[in-house]
């Protein structure tokens, strides 16, 4: 029994209003989610919150003494509570329940794809009954007949052949006595084929969490976990995935790892059109069908020492590095790529990896001159017309690349680099940057207008630059204080290696007032990394990288 004060509030009203306050709510009841404690939801015409206890007269958990069904009224009273972030009333009193006069009685309802007749089993104790079917499922669903027996009722629905992708609609069903309305629902599922189609008309499809979608494309911003989310990139858009399993499962099940799918790596896929706040992604979780995997070659000569590829998105791929030096065909993305070992011809490139060139070269908006990272094929091609062209990467699409323009200028053998494509302030973290053309990852180096400024180790890291690109042999590195600052050549430290970010052997330098040489002919070394060691800043003019021959 209840405070005689109260008059119910909506929904909408108690979700508004203050917690710990004891309202009255009225509605439908949509769910039952325990029938120990009595937990369900209410709704009404505003709203829905949820009912965290049920209790009697004597304040015990009755469930059963209250006659409670999915689609009757009720009339409760409660405190409000928030937890996490749910909004609930807590050990109600029931203080009215109007039964429902319709109730569904058989299971929803799942149709094979070849179409079927199938019925809906209800309790009707209201006058007539009608039925409604949503605007988007009229196309396949009809109503063949309704049988009525006293309170039995059965209604007859016809399910046409499914030519697409799986689909599911609510019914609903309506009966009226003496003022009081009630409606009864029941979900229709039918099972659809498999639909394989591009990013972007993935992306024009309806929310779904039946209908599965069959996608290709390249591994992009993998995530670091267990769940194998990242975005998948084809010619015509990007899709985020939440979440990649081994095999169809109802939930992720962490089974991403055993996949050893990389970033590159390029990816078949089955999945539902879902979405996240307004943002589609694919959902499901997607489940895997196929991907390829590649390994980085060292050099453009050691990708043609490997054995030719047989098929297309077949491994083995390749990722390899190199400068543009010839477009020979613009449409197909067919061209020369050379580093400091040889030159090899690219016969196609693509934005991801797909079993027919499909053109998109042009998107990618690269030029000679450029350092382009790819994956692709050992490819031989023995009638080509050109005897250069013969040996080639096959198959080939899009990683990343720079543009040879940038942050100073390459002339010959020498690379200068200046200001020009830094930050103007310190950034968090390491970042990379793009300075004539070739990647270069910085930490705590920047342009404040006094040069390339390196932090010094007070209170941070010390500055530091590293090539992240090598493709070719260095000779010597000449980096040069900048103007109206004291040079110090000990404050800095130069470390030479094979692999990206060296940080074991340090390369001496030969000083004189205002510049360091240092000298790194004695080894083959592609990568460096430069850092100041001393709690001091350190501000340089330029960067001046020579190259051997």
């Amino acid at each position: 029994v209840g405070s005689g004060a109260l008059t119910p509030s909506t929904c909408a009203e108690i979700i508004a209003g203050p917690i710990g306050k004891t309202y009255q709510a009225e509605g439908v009841c949509t769910s039952i989610a325990n029938t120990k404690y009595g937990n369900w939801y209410l709704q009404d015409e505003t709203g829905s919150i949820y009912i965290y206890g049920t209790v009697d007269k004597t304040g015990n958990y009755n469930w059963s003494s209250f006659d409670i069904e999915v689609g009757d009224r009720v009339l409760v009273e409660g405190p409000k509570v928030v937890y996490n972030n749910i909004i609930e009333l807590v050990d109600v009193k029931v203080l009215k329940v109007t039964k429902s006069l319709i109730k569904v009685e058989s299971d929803p309802v799942e149709v094979v794809k070849e179409g079927e007749v199938f019925e809906v089993e209800l309790t009707c104790k209201g006058d007539g009954l009608s039925i409604s079917i949503p605007d988007n499922a009229k196309s396949w669903l009809t109503v063949e007949a309704i049988l009525l027996n006293g309170n039995n009722a059965v209604v007859r629905f016809n399910a046409a052949a499914n030519e697409g992708g799986a689909r599911m609609t609510t019914l609903v069903f309506t009966t009226t006595s003496k003022g009081q309305v009630n409606t009864a629902e029941t979900t229709v599922t039918q099972e659809g084929s498999i639909l394989e189609m591009s990013i972007s008309d993935f992306l024009a499809q309806e929310e779904s969490p039946t209908a599965l979608y069959r996608l290709t494309g390249k591994v992009t911003n993998l995530a670091a976990s267990a769940y194998g989310n990242f975005d998948l990139v084809d010619a015509t858009g990007k899709v985020y995935v939440y979440g990649l399993t081994a095999t169809q499962v109802a939930k992720n099940d962490k089974s991403f790892p055993t996949l050893g799918i990389q970033e590159g790596d390029v990816v078949t896929l089955i999945g539902t059109r879902a979405a996240y706040k307004g943002t589609p992604q694919v959902g499901g979780p997607a489940y895997h069908v196929s991907h390829t995997t590649h390994t980085e070659v060292a050099s453009i000569a050691d990708f043609l020492s490997k054995e030719v590829a047989s098929k297309a998105l077949e491994s083995p791929y390749y990722k390899i590095t190199g400068k543009i030096t010839e477009i020979v065909n613009e449409t197909y993305g067919n061209f020369y790529l050379q580093d400091e070992s040889g030159t090899v011809y690219v016969y196609g490139l693509t934005v991801s990896g797909v079993a027919r060139n499909d053109k998109s070269f042009a998107s990618l908006g690269l030029k000679v001159g450029d350092v382009l990272t790819m994956i692709g094929q050992r490819g031989h091609y023995a009638n080509a017309r050109v005897e250069d062209q013969k040996d080639q990467v096959a198959n080939g699409y899009y990683i990343s690349h720079v543009e040879g323009s940038e942050g100073g200028e390459e002339v010959g053998n020498l690379l200068t680099l200046t200001v020009e494509g830094l930050p103007d302030k310190y950034p968090e973290g390491a970042t990379e940057v793009t300075l004539s053309g070739q990647k270069f990852e910085i930490v705590n180096v920047a342009n404040y207008g006094s040069g390339m400024q390196f932090s010094s180790t007070r209170d941070r890291d010390g500055g530091t630059l590293a090539n992240i690109t090598g493709t070719k042999k260095i000779k010597s590195i000449k980096v040069t204080c900048a103007s109206g600052k004291s040079w110090y050549p000990t404050n800095l430290v130069l470390y030479a290696g094979a692999e990206a970010r060296p940080a074991e052997t340090v390369i001496t330098a030969t000083s004189d007032e205002n510049s360091s040489t240092y000298d790194l002919s004695g080894g083959d070394y592609k990568f460096f990394t430069l850092k100041n060691t001393s709690q001091y800043a350190v501000y340089l003019d330029k960067i001046e990288i020579t190259y051997a021959e």
